[in-house]
């Protein structure tokens, strides 16, 4: 049997996918790695290997929300130093390294390693389409891509929310009710752990699935304030509290220069003002701009996920909404794209449009470390954010035209029914 055109363009674009992935990684981790640069991709200084994950074992998260605390007071019960008089004249950042070198701090640190990827590569696999040998190099692909080592690198929380994310992605459409009433809990603590991923419950709405809607908001609030409980009790913080930390974690970070690690529409409106104007940006465009850029990005998504046809561009949507909606979005909120990139690397469709969102795809997730700058931002990251707003955009575009396709095929399939003719639909 001879091959199309258009049956050859889904294998190259996943070859395509995976030749710039693995050719932009190594290039970028040999670059970091002979260069001793990592700070050109990851973070370091105060926010060391796993910063987020000893920095608050001691002092948990007042910006998170309570049920994302509790494994902090879990940890603190285990390897607390408070009350150690060795370490009682030590900096935070002394604790930290004394925490991290400890036989206690290096199981911990093992422990969320292992409770991160393993999981999420069991579920990458039952994501994927194809045989085994084929779904290990994606899933592979998928576990040492940038946006999941940066947050590896963090020590998250932010990956736990996606293993329960990934869950319900895999469960919601089961025809098997116990299955589909797992699924509105996975759903349920994803959102509980990091909260934007809530908006995945529009999945159930696109499949009138009420009762699913109404059973895992209210799973959500039960979970809440049995989390707010047993946080409460540990902590004294208070839903005032979680508040107004948030708040005030989002207003340190408001100054009008952008940074390299954030795909926020905030930081987005800085990119755009500082290529525009440098150093001279004019701060009364700020406010404007970035909700301007806000509100669009929601309401193209919406678009996207309400009058796209295929799955995996609803799951884009979804993902670049937890990206680029909170106002601190660093790189390893690009996690949440993953399954959606898994969905479309086993998607059938026949588009050449596929080639270039797998060339998107690749630059969005992968390490990035390039030559250059632009003022102070690495060229890596201008490139990795401007290929997720890109995704978006092209998205739209290929949507709104589908939509006006459809609305003149009707149009012309009226007429026809209205004067009698017989209608064809390849006419």
């Amino acid at each position: 049997m001879v091959l199309t055109n258009m049956d050859k363009i889904e294998p190259v674009k996943n070859k395509l996918f995976l030749f710039f992935f693995w050719l932009i990684t190594i290039y970028s981790t040999l670059n970091i790695t002979l260069t001793n640069n990592y700070e050109s991709f990851f973070t370091t200084g105060h926010e060391i290997f796993m910063g987020d994950l000893f920095f608050f074992i001691d002092n948990p998260p007042r910006n998170y929300p309570p049920l994302a605390q509790i494994p902090y007071i879990i940890a603190n019960k285990i390897i607390s130093t408070s009350d150690d008089a060795i370490t009682s004249n030590l900096t935070n950042l002394q604790k930290i390294n004394l925490i991290r070198s400890s036989y206690h701090g290096i199981f911990l640190g093992a422990t969320y390693i292992l409770t991160s990827l393993l999981p999420l590569l069991i579920i990458f696999l039952a994501s994927l389409k194809g045989n085994y040998l084929e779904k290990s190099i994606y899933a592979i692909s998928a576990l040492v891509s940038g946006v999941m080592l940066f947050a590896i690198n963090r020590g998250n929380i932010i990956t736990y929310a996606l293993i329960f994310l990934n869950l319900f992605l895999l469960t919601y459409k089961s025809n098997n009710k116990y299955i589909r009433f797992s699924s509105y809990f996975f759903l349920a603590i994803a959102a509980n752990l990091k909260l934007y991923p809530a908006i995945f419950g529009i999945l159930l709405i696109l499949r009138k699935d009420w009762k699913g809607c109404v059973t895992s908001s209210i799973m959500f609030i039960f979970i809440y304030i049995i989390s707010y409980i047993i946080s409460y009790q540990q902590t004294g913080y208070n839903i005032f509290d979680l508040a107004n930390n948030i708040s005030s974690f989002i207003q340190s970070s408001s100054a009008y220069i952008p940074t390299s690690n954030d795909f926020s529409t905030k930081n987005f409106s800085k990119l755009l003002l500082y290529i525009t104007f440098g150093f001279n940006t004019p701060t009364t465009l700020y406010t404007i701009l970035n909700y301007t850029i806000l509100a669009s990005v929601v309401l193209c998504c919406m678009i996207i996920v309400f009058f796209s046809e295929q799955e995996w561009q609803k799951y884009t949507s979804l993902s670049l909404i937890c990206m680029f909606v909170p106002q601190i979005s660093y790189i390893y909120s690009g996690i949440f794209i993953l399954p959606a990139i898994l969905s479309f690397i086993s998607n059938d469709n026949k588009s050449k449009k596929n080639i270039v969102y797998a060339i998107l795809f690749c630059l969005t997730i992968v390490i990035t470390d390039f030559p250059g700058s632009m003022f102070f931002i690495p060229s890596g990251f201008l490139i990795k954010c401007f290929a997720a707003y890109s995704i978006l955009l092209i998205m739209l575009i290929e949507t709104t035209a589908n939509v006006i396709n459809l609305y003149k095929f009707k149009k012309i399939r009226t007429l026809h029914d209205a004067i009698k003719i017989p209608f064809k639909q390849n006419e």
